[in-house]
């Protein structure tokens, strides 16, 4: 459910999974605008692979059960099927849908802050770029605020096996080199890649089980997000 909350006019929802649904959102709201975060999606699997850990890092009001639900969604396979889904939903030619690079906010915040300032019809304010640095899967909460761009190509330096790299690349190669991504095509040690073909069905069962809450139509949401 949206609210308008503080007397601000301009209502923000951040629910990632709204990249599988503009159509449909469009329909109702044809006002709506929508800033699709694309980032390399090594980075993005080494965040869902450590998600589990953010009870530990900050963020100690998180329930035991989300903590053990971010443990159960983490497969590579599962991980890049979802990048790779997401990018294909978010191909939708209209000026109401703005896709903003997670590597280029880092290295030039203010003007790719600007780009999105304009596309919501807001005027940008340097306040925008102080920001708590908070929400990592692969540090503790810090006190320091503004935008911390080591966190852009984090694989580089660690966190992923080489079987994690092989399927990341092999599954989402096609939209990570039209977003200029560039592919490590590193030697996996095969052994790690048959332990995961091996464990991903369990973790599809489990991921069901820990999920049923949350998916309204579950045939629909596995098509959309695990074509």
């Amino acid at each position: 459910a949206w609210s308008f909350t503080h007397s601000k006019k301009d209502v923000c929802e951040q629910t990632p999974q709204n990249v599988f649904y503009i159509h449909e959102i469009l329909k109702s709201n044809h006002a709506a605008l929508f800033i699709n975060m694309i980032r390399d999606p090594r980075d993005v699997m080494i965040s869902q692979k450590k998600k589990w850990k953010r009870k530990f890092l900050g963020s100690k009001n998180i329930p035991l059960f989300e903590t053990i639900r971010s443990w159960v969604n983490y497969h590579p396979i599962t991980i890049a099927k979802l990048w790779n889904s997401s990018i294909d939903a978010s191909k939708i030619s209209s000026a109401q849908v703005l896709n903003v690079k997670f590597e280029e906010l880092l290295m030039s915040p203010e003007k790719i802050i600007g780009d999105v300032s304009k596309h919501c019809g807001i005027t940008f304010e340097e306040g925008m770029l102080d920001v708590p640095i908070i929400g990592s899967s692969s540090g503790k909460d810090s006190i320091s605020r503004g935008i911390d761009s080591s966190r852009s190509q984090s694989w580089k330096t660690g966190g992923l096996n080489s079987a994690e790299l092989w399927f990341c690349e092999r599954i989402c190669k096609s939209n990570m080199t039209v977003n200029d991504y560039t592919l490590n095509s590193s030697t996996p040690n095969y052994i790690l890649i048959a332990f995961y073909f091996l464990l991903f069905p369990v973790k599809i069962f489990l991921a069901l089980l820990f999920n049923l809450h949350r998916m309204n139509n579950i045939i629909d949401t596995l098509k959309r997000r695990l074509k």
